[in-house]
C-alpha cells in the first residue's frame, strides 16, 4: 500500500517499504526526489526542478527529459504494489505523503507538540518533544544528494529549523539542569556549525556547569577566530559576557544574561482599534513552518493606519524572534526614499557586522543574509517605494520574517518574492466609533451622535485624520463635533488626510508634522 513507503531526508537521502529499502540511482533522479520531499504536498514548479537537476536552463527545453525522470521514479515507488505518491500538475509536479511517511514532517509535528506544552507550561514535555524530534536528525541534510542548487537555498531552509529546536531544546534541558546532554548534543553540532554562537554559548554554559571550565574557553577561543576569519566580526555581546564570567569562575553565583539583540520597533500607538482579520493573518504567517523567509506586505491609501497596524503586530509577535527586531523607515512617501545601502548598513551595525562591511549594495545584502542565517530575527520596513528597494533587506532563512508597508501594490515583491498581500483600508463603523471613544471619551461622543456620523462620514473612517481631529478636540475643549465636521466638509481636497490637515489650520500653536500626511 502507499502508506507502506516511508522517506527520509533528515541525513541521507532513505526509501523504503515494509522495512526494505529502495535504492534510488541515478544523480538527476535522486536530485527530483529530494526536492519534492523537501516540499512534500506542494506543487514544484518545472522550472525550479529543471534548476535542481541540470543547474538552469530552458525549462521547456527540459521537460520530457523531467518526465522520463518522472516516469521512471514513480515505477520505483510502486514497487510495492501501491501507487505512485507523485501527482502531475499543469505548472510542475508534488508528492503527496502523509504525515507519518516522511521524517522532516514527523519533526515538525513533534514540533507543534512541543509549543502545545510550552503552553501549558510543561518543560519536561516540552523537552520531550523536542527531544523525540532531533532524535529523526541523522547528519547533514540530504549530503549524499548532488544538487548546488538544492544545497544553497532549500537545504539550508530545513537545516534551520532543526538549529532552531535545538536551541530551544538546549534552552529548556539546562533549565531543567540536564547539562551533560546539552553537551552531548551540541558538542556533536558545533564543528559542523562553527558560526551559530547561540549553539556555542549554550555549548560553554553547559560545559562549565559540568565541571569542564578549561574546554568551555577552548570553544570560546575557537569560535572568535572562525568568527573573524570568516565574517569578519567579534563575537556577540552576550558571548563575550559567558566568556569573561567563565574566566573568573563567577556564572554560578549569577543567571546568564539574555541575548543582547536590536529591538528598533517604534513606540506602540495607544487606543489601537480594529485590524483583527489582518492581525490574525499577521500572526499566521509568523506561525507557519514554511521553507522560505515569510513576508508580508501591508499595502493601504494615506492615513490607513499601515505603519501603525505593523507596529502593533511587530511587538506582539517579539517574542517569536529573540535574535532581534529591526525597524527601518525608507521613506517612499517623501521626496527622495532611503538607499539599501544605507539601511543595510544600520542593520549590520546593529549586529556588530558594520565596521569594514562592503560598500556594494549586493555584497552588503549577502554579509545581512549571512548574519542573520543564525538568528530568527524580524524586520519591518516601513513605507516601501518600491520592490527593488525592498528585496536587497530580505533575509535568506525561515527563521526570519519581514513585515513590508507601502501605499503601492508592489508587485514584483508579491510575484517574485512570495509577499503575502493585506489590504489595508478604511475601519468600520463601530471600529471608527470605538477609536472616537477611546480618544475623546464615550461621554464626548454620546453627546453628539449626529455630528460624531459625519466626522466618520468626512474622514472616510480612515484612522489617521480621526486621530487628527480628536487632537483637535481634546486641545480645544470648547469646540464641538460639528464644528470640525463644518471646518473640513468646507475644504476642497479628496485625500481625508489632507482635507482634515488644510480644515485645523486655524491655530498657530497646534502643529501638524510632514510625516502625518
Amino acid at each position: 500500500m502507499l502508506t507502506d513507503l516511508l522517506f527520509g531526508v533528515l541525513g541521507q537521502l532513505t526509501v523504503q517499504v515494509a522495512d526494505t529499502p529502495i535504492q534510488i540511482q541515478g544523480k538527476k533522479r535522486r536530485a527530483l526526489l529530494a526536492t519534492l520531499l523537501l516540499r512534500a504536498n506542494s506543487t514544484v514548479p518545472v522550472a525550479e526542478l529543471v534548476e535542481r537537476m541540470w543547474g538552469g536552463g530552458d525549462a521547456e527545453a527540459h521537460r520530457g527529459a523531467l518526465q522520463v525522470h518522472v516516469v521512471r521514479l514513480r515505477a520505483l515507488l510502486s514497487e510495492g504494489g501501491g501507487p505512485s505518491p507523485i501527482i502531475s500538475e499543469p505548472q510542475g509536479y508534488r508528492i503527496e505523503l502523509a504525515e507519518h511517511q516522511l521524517d522532516l514532517s514527523r519533526f515538525r509535528v513533534l514540533v507543534r507538540a512541543a509549543e502545545d506544552a510550552d503552553r501549558d507550561g510543561d518543560l519536561p514535555g516540552e523537552a520531550q518533544a523536542l527531544d523525540q524530534g532531533l532524535r529523526l536528525w541523522r547528519g547533514p541534510v540530504l549530503a549524499d544528494v548532488v544538487s548546488p542548487s538544492l544545497h544553497e537555498v532549500d537545504v539550508p531552509q530545513a537545516t534551520e529549523r532543526l538549529l532552531a529546536a535545538v536551541e530551544r531544546c538546549a534552552r529548556i534541558e539546562s533549565a531543567l539542569g540536564r547539562h551533560e546532554r546539552v553537551v552531548a548534543r551540541l558538542s556533536a553540532l558545533n564543528g559542523y556549525f562553527p558560526h551559530r554562537e547561540t549553539l556555542v554559548e549554550q555549548l560553554m554554559l553547559a560545559l562549565y556547569r559540568c565541571g569542564r571550565q578549561s574546554d568551555a574557553l577552548k570553544v570560546y577561543e575557537r569560535t572568535r577566530h572562525v568568527l573573524a576569519e570568516g565574517l569578519g566580526i567579534d563575537p556577540a555581546p552576550s558571548l563575550q559576557h559567558a566568556f569573561h564570567g567563565i574566566l573568573r569562575g563567577d556564572l554560578a553565583r549569577s543567571a546568564p544574561p539574555r541575548r543582547s539583540a536590536p529591538a528598533q520597533l517604534p513606540p506602540d500607538i495607544t487606543h489601537f482599534t480594529g485590524r483583527a482579520g489582518q492581525l490574525a493573518a499577521l500572526h499566521s504567517l509568523a506561525s507557519a513552518d514554511g521553507d522560505r523567509p515569510r513576508c508580508a506586505l501591508l499595502s493601504g491609501r494615506p492615513g490607513s493606519g499601515c505603519s501603525a497596524l505593523a507596529v502593533r503586530w511587530a511587538h506582539r509577535a517579539a517574542a517569536k524572534f529573540p535574535d532581534g527586531q529591526l525597524y527601518a523607515d525608507l521613506g517612499g512617501t517623501g521626496g527622495t526614499a532611503r538607499a539599501s545601502a544605507d539601511v543595510l548598513g544600520f542593520f549590520l551595525r546593529a549586529f556588530g557586522a558594520g565596521e569594514g562591511a562592503p560598500a556594494a549594495t549586493d555584497e552588503r545584502a549577502a554579509l545581512l543574509r549571512s548574519v542573520l542565517a543564525r538568528r530568527r530575527a524580524l524586520i519591518v520596513l516601513d513605507n516601501a517605494r518600491s520592490a527593488d528597494q525592498v528585496r536587497p533587506l530580505l533575509p535568506g532563512t525561515p527563521g526570519c520574517a519581514v513585515v513590508v508597508t507601502s501605499r503601492f501594490w508592489l508587485a514584483d515583491l508579491i510575484a517574485r518574492d512570495g509577499a503575502v498581500a493585506l489590504e489595508v483600508d478604511a475601519l468600520t463603523e463601530e471600529e471608527a466609533t470605538a477609536l472616537l471613544i477611546g480618544l475623546l471619551g464615550a461621554a464626548r461622543v454620546a453627546a453628539e451622535p449626529r455630528a460624531v456620523a459625519l466626522l466618520l462620514e468626512v474622514t472616510e473612517r480612515l484612522p489617521l485624520p480621526l486621530r487628527t481631529a480628536a487632537a483637535w478636540l481634546v486641545t480645544h475643549r470648547g469646540e464641538a463635533v460639528r464644528a470640525v465636521v463644518e471646518r473640513a466638509a468646507a475644504v476642497s481636497a479628496a485625500d481625508p488626510v489632507e482635507r482634515m490637515r488644510r480644515a485645523l489650520r486655524g491655530d498657530p500653536r497646534f502643529v501638524l508634522d510632514e510625516r502625518s500626511r
